[in-house]
This record gives structure tokens, C-alpha cells and sequence, in this order.
């Protein structure tokens, strides 16, 4: 099946932006202070609801999906690339 190679192109060429790569750190950090925060009080034996916990991880879950999208992209073109026998350069 022949991939939408415009949007893919355009999509795994975000990952050589440096705004793109800023907008990962930025993630990455988000997601650490948030683990350090839910860390801190379950070791002080805070109250924490799971609940609470399951729509966070889900949260965070679409986040990175998003962030991986151009990743894919970039996979999914290259697969498609090798099996028609070609290399992208």
C-alpha cells in the first residue's frame, strides 16, 4: 500500500526541527516533574487516587503519541521504500 508520502515527508521532516526537539524536552521534563510529584506522595503516604492516576497516565499516553507521529511517519516511508526495492538517501 502506497503511503500518503506528502504528509509522511512533511511529518519526519519535524524531527529535525529544533523547535520540534524543544517541544520533546519540554514533554519529557512535564512528565518527570509529574512522576517526581505522585512519587513524593505515595512515599509520604498521601491519599492518591487511582483514578486520578489512570486519566493522567492516558493524558500522557496521547501526548506521546502525538509527539511520535512523525517518527512513524519517517518508519512507515522507509518500510515502504525498501519493499519497493529502493533507498531513501
Amino acid at each position: 500500500m502506497l503511503p500518503d508520502t506528502r504528509a509522511a515527508a512533511e511529518q519526519a521532516a519535524l524531527t529535525k526541527q529544533p523547535g520540534w526537539q524543544r517541544l520533546r524536552e519540554r514533554y519529557r521534563q512535564a512528565l518527570d516533574r509529574e512522576e517526581r510529584r505522585i512519587g513524593r506522595a505515595l512515599l509520604n503516604g498521601e491519599p492518591v487516587d487511582q483514578r486520578d492516576i489512570d486519566r493522567r497516565r492516558g493524558f500522557w499516553a496521547g501526548v506521546q503519541a502525538v509527539l511520535d507521529t512523525p517518527e512513524q511517519a519517517e518508519q512507515q516511508l522507509d518500510r515502504w521504500l525498501r519493499a519497493q526495492g529502493g533507498d531513501r538517501t
